[in-house]
């Protein structure tokens, strides 16, 4: 019983990391599309210039 209960939570929890891989995917294509889609490394270079 408890066991079937936590599974069922795991798998909630994979569809939920898939699903949020999707959305985080395409939103990177649509930016790529629109030409405003910048390499992680440079994001994180701006955002530690404006921290310093």
């Amino acid at each position: 019983q408890t066991n079937r209960r936590r599974q069922r939570k795991r798998q909630r929890e994979e569809k939920g990391k898939k699903k949020a891989l999707q959305v985080k995917l395409r939103k990177k294509r649509e930016m790529k599309a629109a030409g405003t889609w910048v390499p992680k490394v440079q994001m994180q270079e701006e955002e530690s210039d404006i921290d310093s």
